[in-house]
């Protein structure tokens, strides 16, 4: 623990929980060859500090930021005007699980939508070829020129609603 303050059995049970946790999540985003992942603060000052003084405490909280994290996912904001303290584990459980839903329900609007964007590209690429471009990166070279964009060419891929991972292309067109 590194400090010197005396913890209550529950806390010792929470940092021992949170420990357990992370090691597991460790070991999952090894063995499945992960690049980014996080664990969970362990030190019970920490939790302490927040009101958390229990697992079941700690697992309230946890579902409580889940839920204001992916509404957020979304609806692009975070939720206002609720008294989680009121609400029920079941019912925080059923509002994570209708949120769960809801982002599905998002990704799956913006994978639609950024195909059709690039759909849209394609088509912009393909006219400005037939007016005289001579080849695909001169004429995305073009349509990043028509776009004060300011060395920024992710703000491109902004302004044309495509997927960000379109920038690594028009980066090699108007090189």
């Amino acid at each position: 623990m590194g400090n010197d303050m005396t913890f209550t059995a529950d806390q010792l049970a929470l940092e021992a929980h949170l420990e357990a946790s992370n090691a597991a999540t460790v070991a999952r985003a090894e063995a499945e060859g992960w690049t980014f992942y996080s664990t969970t603060v362990t030190d019970p000052a920490h939790w302490a500090r927040v009101g958390v003084f229990t697992i079941a405490e700690y697992e309230r909280q946890d579902l409580i930021s889940y839920i204001s994290d992916a509404h957020k996912d979304a609806y692009g904001f975070r939720p206002r005007g609720y008294n989680y303290a009121e609400w029920s584990i079941a019912q925080l459980e059923a509002e994570a699980d209708r949120l769960s839903d809801a982002v599905t329900d998002a990704i799956r609007e913006r994978e639609f939508t950024d195909a059709r964007e690039v759909e849209a590209l394609e088509v912009r690429i393909a006219d400005l070829i037939a007016m005289g471009a001579s080849d695909r990166d001169t004429a995305i070279r073009w349509i990043c020129d028509s776009i004060d964009h300011g060395g920024d060419l992710s703000y491109v891929c902004y302004e044309l609603g495509v997927p960000y991972n379109m920038v690594d292309e028009f980066q090699k067109a108007v090189a």
